[in-house]
């Protein structure tokens, strides 16, 4: 068994004199991803530190689940979960970017609830909608009511991340707000 291998089963034993060594043999990796992806983010949402942290999460979660049998090295491991939490995290921010920059409705200027929700449905509907969309809606459309409507995420987005068609998402979107209007106005009756 080589030295990377012991260290890493070490530190998934909880040795942080293990998980250390591991972090300094690793430092150039972690510098340097996370220095690539900072720079694919807004300049205010930019900030190195906050990349380097999430770079060093998915590098602990990379020692939990490295798998020795797999014919791939920890090293090759470890980059690809580094990557891939850093891709997820500025898409995130760059998510909220474009949440922050829509423009509010007339009279709704300081409410936090999303742009999406205010431009559909009252103060009121939305915390009733809220509360019944678990149970009315199948757990596909929960799904993209979550993404949708409370994170605010456009349809493409939605698509490429459920690995589903646009139209899909559309079609799930508009079954949404006729199951959603349908009970409203059979519960205000």
């Amino acid at each position: 068994m080589d030295e990377i291998m012991s260290l890493v089963i070490l530190a998934r034993e909880g040795s942080e004199g293990a998980f250390e060594k591991l972090l300094i043999k690793y430092q150039g990796l972690l510098l340097s991803v996370s220095q690539k992806y900072s720079n694919m983010c807004p300049e205010e949402s930019r900030d190195f530190d906050d990349f380097l942290q999430e770079a060093k999460i998915a590098f602990f979660k990379a020692i939990e689940t490295y798998n020795e049998e797999k014919k791939i090295t920890f090293g090759a491991y470890a980059k690809v979960c580094i990557r891939n939490r850093l891709i997820s995290y500025v898409r995130m921010l760059n998510s909220q970017k474009r949440k922050n920059e829509r423009p509010r409705s007339k009279g709704k200027q300081g409410r936090d609830d999303n742009v999406v929700q205010d431009s559909f449905f009252n103060t009121e509907e939305l915390k009733i909608v809220r509360s019944i969309a678990p149970l009315i809606l199948s757990r596909y459309e929960y799904k993209i009511f979550e993404m949708y409507f409370m994170l605010g995420m456009r349809t493409k987005e939605i698509a490429k991340r459920l690995s589903k068609e646009e139209r899909s998402v559309n079609n799930a979107i508009y079954r949404m707000k006729t199951k959603i209007i349908r009970h409203l106005k059979n519960n205000d009756a």
